[in-house]
């Protein structure tokens, strides 16, 4: 079995009157999603089609949790007054809700013939959504009514693009392709946070990626490619509102100049690809390693970073009921010129500076080095397959430091899988699968989070993670008609 220190959460946990531990048993997140989508498709001709779609999502929902030791002022409530005595905190069960409505747009055109092929296309989305939260019970209300509002924020954020892309066969054996885009996102916010502050704003941003590329074929079994692109990434509404009230951690947004080539090669009972890429980033966004309240990773900007690497992808069939597909991620993710900020506290006093070091090139927060898997399959009967799968993940950093504290640690885990699909009379397909995960029971985390503070110069961590299940299963059925 794990060990405690594996299976500890503290998610609802309290203390009572009588000083103990106690479990508030409702700690749940509750949210819910419709997906509506109309899409038309239509040719128009011998080389010409249209594809348009409509949708609407509308989702709502909260999570609920009890809170110990709130004081009034966070909650913009008064102190409550019982005789001589004055009461500055209590504690409480909160609901954090989230109402929100994404609709829109997308549409494409294309010409297709035998040497060319055309898309123009594009799309108008728009998200609207209302963030609030509400008590619903306090240990000492005083005039408090029941579901007090403490905050209310509202946000919307419309996006229009445009794009083109163009495939063209060259010769028989070398083709070309281009593709050029456009963004414009405007992001509006409105209203008070959790904490009381002031998250309005409005951003607006226009971005243009084009990218372009060469295909090569040597043979009919073997290919090669190359390609340069250029993307922008807007930060999200969570971005913007953490730096809110704060002009110098501002998000800004990300570009990435991405080079990628590779080859690929399949024989009768063989297949090889190989990619190599490389990823040169301007103010790029990356996790601090610490989350929000609400478990949001908390992301900043750093001037220059990359990310360089190889993918290797084989897969061999040296039968008919045997086959192996293997990937293989070898990559470098790094930050030049990293500089941390902290602070660091007097302990005679506890006064505080806030300090600065440049720390050099360092690892990217979760960027693991090595990851590998493998699919390791058995046709056992018609219409039965075993799969043997294992993952190897390598270690990485939780934070951008690398600071060896906040470290989760590499793992290896191994699953099976048993597909059957039986041929049932009047029942287009049928089937049945059986995942048995982690059948090694190794004791893992697969992500966490922490941080640090310094005392008399000195540096202190902390860390929390996520320990992840042991053996278990899950059954799946699937019908055609």
């Amino acid at each position: 079995m794990l060990p405690a220190s594996s299976v500890y959460n503290p998610a609802g946990e309290y203390t009572d009157e009588a000083g103990n531990i106690q479990y508030y048993d409702n700690e749940s997140d509750n949210y819910k999603q419709n997906h509506f989508q109309l899409i038309y498709s239509q040719k128009l001709g011998d080389f010409l089609s249209l594809h348009t779609a409509l949708h609407y999502t509308k989702g709502k929902g909260y999570y609920e949790e009890y809170r110990e030791d709130q004081n009034y002022e966070d909650y913009g409530l008064q102190n409550v007054i019982i005789g001589d005595s004055v009461i500055t905190y209590t504690d409480l069960i909160r609901r954090k809700w989230m109402s929100n409505d994404f609709y829109g747009l997308v549409y494409s055109l294309k010409y297709q013939e035998e040497h060319v092929e055309v898309t123009v296309g594009g799309g108008v989305n728009q998200y609207n959504g209302d963030h609030f939260g509400e008590i619903i019970w306090m240990q000492n209300a005083g005039n408090t009514g029941k579901d007090y509002q403490w905050y209310f924020n509202d946000s919307r954020k419309g996006e229009i693009s445009l794009y083109g892309k163009v495939n063209y066969l060259l010769t028989g054996k070398t083709s070309v392709f281009g593709d050029l885009q456009y963004r414009h996102i405007f992001y509006e916010m409105k209203g008070i946070d959790d904490d009381l502050k002031d998250i309005g704003q409005e951003q607006r941003f226009g971005f243009f990626n084009p990218k372009a590329g060469i295909f090569y074929s040597f043979t009919p079994n073997q290919d090669a490619y190359f390609s340069f692109s250029v993307a922008h990434r807007e930060p999200t509404r969570t971005d913007f509102k953490e730096a809110s009230g704060d002009p110098t951690a501002a998000p800004k947004p990300e570009t990435l100049y991405d080079s990628e080539m590779g080859y690929k090669l399949r024989t009768g009972k063989a297949s090889l690809g190989v990619n190599l890429y490389g990823m040169v980033y301007r103010d790029q966004l990356v996790p601090t390693g610490e989350l929000s309240d609400v478990g949001y990773t908390i992301m900043t900007n750093v001037d220059k970073s990359y990310r360089i690497g190889v993918e290797i992808i084989a897969g061999i069939k040296p039968a008919e009921f045997i086959g192996w597909d293997m990937n293989l991620t070898l990559s470098r993710s790094r930050i030049r010129d990293f500089v941390e900020y902290y602070t660091d506290y007097n302990t005679s006093d506890w006064s505080s500076q806030y300090l600065s070091r440049n720390l050099g090139e360092v690892d990217i927060a979760y960027s693991p080095s090595v990851i590998a898997t493998s699919d390791l399959r058995f046709k056992i009967h018609k219409g039965t397959e075993l799969h043997f799968i294992s993952k190897f993940v390598s270690k990485q950093y939780a934070d951008n430091t690398m600071n060896s504290e906040r470290l989760i640690d590499p793992y290896f885990v191994n699953n099976i899988r048993l597909d059957y699909e039986p041929e049932i009379r009047n029942i287009k397909g049928i089937q049945f699968q059986i995942l048995v995960n982690n059948i090694f029971y190794e004791v893992y985390e697969s992500n966490g989070y922490g941080g640090n503070w310094y005392e008399d110069g000195v540096e202190k961590s902390w860390s929390y993670y996520f320990p992840q299940a042991g053996t278990n299963f899950m059954v799946k059925i699937g019908l055609k008609f």
